[in-house]
């Protein structure tokens, strides 16, 4: 079963959140820990309860940079697999550095469109003060 969980670690004084994600499916798994800003998730879930849109065929949410300088990158790219609406989260998650600091993962969540669309209302109705993990799992599609 395909699964997304975001965990706030810390809070910044400026309100940039320390933020781990988990995310897995039946064969892969993987943790990341990246900086972003609330208003960069309730724009990703805004843009995922509306997958697909005519406008939009695929959603990111990323931070970091491909760059090697960068000490990371992360995407969790939505898009469609088949017209018909099968989709998939491609998850990319990479910390550059030394071993054994250093890691990369390329995998896919697969689901559909609403599902993604759910993850979109539970990001947007998660609020990173005072609740938990928003953990989000679905049927594979």
């Amino acid at each position: 079963m395909p699964r997304l969980e975001f965990k706030v670690l810390w809070r910044d004084s400026d309100e940039m959140l320390q933020l781990q994600i988990a995310a897995s499916n039946t064969t892969h798994a993987a943790v990341h820990e990246t900086y972003v800003y609330p208003q960069e998730l309730k724009e990703f879930g805004t843009r995922l309860q509306d997958f697909p849109s005519e406008g939009a065929r695929e959603v990111t949410f990323e931070s970091g940079s491909d760059d090697p300088r960068s000490r990371d990158q992360m995407s969790l790219r939505a898009f469609l697999l088949l017209p018909t609406g099968r989709s998939a989260i491609e998850v990319k998650f990479e910390t550059r550095g030394d071993p054994p600091a250093s890691s990369r993962h390329l995998f896919y969540l697969t689901g559909e469109p609403a599902a993604f669309n759910r993850l979109g209302a539970d990001l947007l109705g998660w609020n990173t003060d005072t609740d938990g993990p928003m953990i989000a799992e679905w049927r594979d599609a």
